[in-house]
């Protein structure tokens, strides 16, 4: 897929030497576009607005898209791209990306313990740890990469090195490292080394991330308890390298949308909740 700029502020989305679509932003940064019939079903738009939207920063500090409200093919890629929904009004979703003057790693929280779990999909995984008492921030994310800021769609592709990962931020003096590893073990299974039930990638697979050395060693001690328990062990532990928060519409995913997927089953949401009842 190639982008060629061309005259009134038009770039030409090219595949295999064919146009394949375009895109217009106006002199204030309003953006529209359109992808040929043809190749609608690929990922051509969704590439060239991920590779636009950094260019266009250089001029524009705050970008402006509106789509139909029944275009959601439209309006799907540019959230995964990080456009934030800023009105919707006579069936018409206007959107807005503003420059980013930092990444989006996540800066500590002040007086609490944080690591970084890697358990599946982060949907589900970020609600699990919110049903612990003592969890006082969660942030579903991207962890131990090799792309700077990357986009769910990147993640998604395989070859980024990413997993999806939820940031758990949390009062020690109210829950213990213990308990709170025990509840991260109900919610995989350490044994899956290609994802977690059905959701098969090397985005979806398990590990423990720290920034503090001086969680190592129970960390160490709890993984080497919880391996004489499996004939195979899949779980990976390690410093973390890098944390990006994921897209908005994924934060508290489930929350916002009581029905939506997810893989952790409630049974075992209610066995995290009894921890809560437990004193160690």
């Amino acid at each position: 897929m190639k982008l060629n700029k061309e005259e009134n502020g038009v770039y030409q989305i090219e595949a295999d030497g064919q146009d394949a679509g375009w895109i217009k932003v106006s002199d204030t940064g309003e953006m529209q576009f359109e992808l040929k019939e043809a190749y609608r079903h690929q990922h051509l738009m969704k590439q060239a607005v991920y590779q636009l939207t950094p260019l266009l920063h250089q001029t524009y500090p705050t970008l402006t898209a509106h789509v139909d409200e029944d275009q959601m093919d439209a309006w799907h890629l540019l959230e995964h791209n990080g456009y934030q929904l800023l009105k919707q009004q006579d069936h018409v979703r206007t959107y807005v990306h503003h420059q980013q003057s930092t990444s989006r790693r996540e800066e500590k929280a002040d007086g609490l313990v944080t690591l970084y779990l890697a358990g599946g999909c982060f949907w589900g995984v970020e609600r699990a740890f919110q049903q612990l008492k003592g969890v006082k921030k969660t942030c579903a994310g991207y962890v131990n990469g090799n792309v700077e800021n990357p986009v769910y769609e990147q993640v998604c592709q395989g070859d980024t090195g990413f997993q999806e990962a939820v940031r758990v931020d949390y009062d020690s003096s109210v829950l213990s490292i213990d308990k709170l590893m025990q509840a991260y073990f109900l919610c995989i299974h350490p044994e899956q080394q290609d994802g977690q039930g059905n959701d098969i990638g090397s985005q979806y697979e398990t590990g423990v991330y720290y920034q503090d050395e001086a969680l190592l060693p129970d960390l160490k001690r709890i993984f080497a308890d919880e391996k004489k328990k499996h004939q195979v062990f899949a779980v990976r532990l390690g410093p973390l390298k890098n944390f990006y928060a994921a897209e908005e519409y994924h934060q508290n995913y489930l929350n916002k949308h009581p029905g939506g997927y997810c893989h952790i089953d409630f049974t075992i949401l209610a066995r995290i909740r009894k921890l809560n009842e437990s004193e160690s």
